[in-house]
């Protein structure tokens, strides 16, 4: 006996759908299915030689195939087939079975407390995620202003121009990518908000931008460059401060201490 006839084996009670009785007959199934392959072989032959007669034909075998499939519990068919050999057996005896329409429900008891336990391991989550903070950004942030102080480095012989007058603009620049350079290490070794060095490289984003808008810079290049790496710079601190402190283990929050060092 397959796994769609037991209803016994495996619970105390029997299993039941909550809905209307729907029989699905195999052997009906299977020859709709076959009959709607082949009527979809011959229209596709008809179309290929130009035949309307041998398209019409198959046309009309693969709605019959669908019609005999539906009236034999086709669309309800949602069994698991654990064998060949028993499909093959359910074909040859003409089984029956009841299908599974969408909507239906399984009655049991088993099923009824499987469910409330994953009701509660749902709210459970979702009680925990409301008290899980954030992970802290402020890493992230540095990574990102290292990058900036990278790039502002590199274009130091590659975007500034020789001319002397340029080279007063790549050394401004440099010394704003050393602030940021700093600040981004702060955060990569020490988590956290910052607010000092948050403020330098505030300042320093700012004055790149400023520098691209204002400054008569002799090619486009710097430009381009200083006002990207400007922006950049403030979203990256803009982040850091935005960050949360990052949490101790298990949850636990960090213990104040009194005037001379005493845990409160």
């Amino acid at each position: 006996m397959d796994d769609r006839a037991r209803t016994d084996d495996t619970h105390d009670g029997p299993a039941r759908t909550d809905g209307p009785t729907r029989t699905v007959r195999p052997l009906g199934v299977w020859a709709g299915l076959a009959l709607g392959v082949a009527g979809a072989v011959t229209a596709g032959v008809g179309v290929a030689i130009a035949s309307w007669v041998v398209s019409a034909i198959g046309v009309a075998v693969l709605v019959v195939g669908a019609v005999v499939g539906a009236r034999s519990g086709g669309l309800y068919d949602v069994h698991g087939v654990s064998s060949l050999g028993a499909e093959v057996g359910d074909i040859v005896d003409n089984r029956t079975y009841e299908g599974v329409a969408p909507g239906d429900q399984v009655v049991h008891d088993d099923v009824r407390a499987t469910s409330r336990a994953m009701d509660e391991r749902r709210e459970k989550i979702i009680e925990d995620r409301a008290a899980t903070r954030r992970p802290p950004l402020a890493p992230i942030a540095g990574g990102v202003l290292l990058v900036v102080a990278i790039a502002l480095l590199l274009a130091q012989g590659q975007v500034y121009p020789r001319e002397p007058e340029a080279q007063v603009d790549a050394q401004r620049a440099l010394g704003l990518a050393i602030v940021a350079a700093a600040a981004g290490l702060r955060y990569l070794v020490s988590p956290g908000r910052h607010v000092f060095f948050a403020a330098a490289a505030l300042l320093a984003g700012v004055a790149l931008v400023l520098s691209g808008l204002l400054v008569d810079h002799l090619t486009q290049g710097p430009v381009v460059l200083e006002l990207v790496t400007g922006v950049v710079t403030i979203l990256a601190t803009a982040t850091a401060l935005a960050s949360p402190r990052r949490p101790l283990a298990g949850g636990a929050a960090p213990a104040r201490r009194g005037p001379r060092g005493q845990t409160r």
